[in-house]
């Protein structure tokens, strides 16, 4: 069924030819520290597809675009006041954007923005509360968005009205987020179950569907960069990692953070799918081998635990945060790592 929708193969059109070890983040050092957000929280990241510009969003209306070619160096800065930002991506065109509103006057349109003469092209209407998931797909210039309303809608840059539209039972609040081809989405439809959509056709309904207790809960869920995971986050103190291939459907491996009573705000995958990292609500990054062996603790009964979990993380780095992480994104061309909180730090493993 994926090997239908997708073609082939699970691979990536640029494979990573990027090299991660346990000695890279054994060594991961705060290379910069961006303080541009007048100590308000920064509340989403973007890479360009060649790791070269970095975007964000954050609480004080602004988008930000750094230069990622000599550690961070800000290129832009835009403000959203009327409308506020809490989700920013980039488009095909990195001089465009699409951004997620972040106010209190009931406007819920996404807005295609240009940076080079700060003009919003087109206002994409719809939604009927927050939207908190945003992706835009791979091969083309479409959107696919989730909101607090219980819906899922894909958009077309070239005309403003939606061209698919999902309503989930019960207002669920969904996440989503497009395959590394932009010919699959990934939809949070329930508590306990992820769909996968086709692109092209939505309205066919999901051609698979993934199961899991309480795996709907989480707010991030993101592709791994050859397409073949799924990793979710922002639940729990765990990272649910899923193999979209594997024929069993449920969750392949869980990680876990032994801190208290932290939760996982936000995680990715290193571009070579080796490693996952976690940011914590407590300012803690910590970071898994993704296909280590487990150990210990997950041999206890535990009837919610289907993949295997693991525990034993291969760094944790504290006390480098002013607040709780709210988003981590690996650039997916340098070994350059990218967390926020009220700041912006960016990392390097130090020579």
């Amino acid at each position: 069924h994926r090997a239908g929708e997708r073609g082939e193969e699970a691979c990536c059109d640029r494979p990573c030819t990027m090299s991660y070890t346990d000695e890279t983040f054994r060594k991961l050092k705060v290379a910069r520290v961006m303080s541009d957000s007048d100590d308000q929280e920064v509340t989403s990241l973007d890479f360009t597809p060649d790791g070269s510009q970095l975007l964000t969003a954050s609480n004080d209306h602004g988008l930000r675009v750094y230069d990622c070619g000599d550690q961070g160096i800000l290129k832009k800065t835009l403000f959203a006041r009327k409308f506020g930002i809490s989700l920013a991506r980039f488009m095909h065109d990195p001089s465009t954007v699409v951004c997620a509103s972040n106010n209190e006057h009931s406007d819920f349109a996404l807005r295609y923005w240009t940076l080079h003469d700060n003009r919003f092209l087109r206002y994409f209407k719809g939604h009927r509360a927050k939207v908190t998931s945003l992706h835009v797909c791979p091969k083309d210039d479409q959107i696919v968005s989730a909101a607090h309303d219980g819906t899922i809608r894909l958009w077309d840059v070239r005309q403003e009205d939606s061209t698919g539209f999902i309503r989930l039972a019960n207002n669920f609040k969904p996440s989503v987020a497009f395959d590394n081809k932009g010919l699959v989405f990934a939809a949070t439809i329930n508590e306990n179950d992820i769909n996968l959509y086709s692109t092209n056709d939505p309205t066919a309904g999901p051609f698979q569907t993934i199961s899991h207790p309480k795996i709907g809960l989480v707010d991030k869920m993101k592709f791994s960069a050859d397409g073949t995971y799924l990793i979710l986050s922002g639940a729990s103190s765990v990272v649910y990692l899923v193999d979209t291939y594997a024929q069993t459907n449920s969750v392949t491996r869980e990680y876990e953070f032994m801190g208290g009573n932290a939760v996982i705000n936000d995680a990715c995958l290193t571009p070579d799918g080796a490693y996952v990292i976690g940011g914590t609500s407590t300012g803690v990054v910590a970071v898994w081998e993704t296909m280590a062996k487990p150990k210990g603790k997950e041999h206890l009964e535990d009837p919610d635990l289907i993949g295997e979990r693991i525990y034993d993380t291969v760094a944790m780095i504290e006390n480098r945060h002013l607040s709780g992480i709210n988003c981590v994104q690996c650039s997916p061309a340098t070994l350059l790592v990218a967390t926020s909180c009220r700041n912006l730090n960016l990392w390097l493993p130090e020579l």
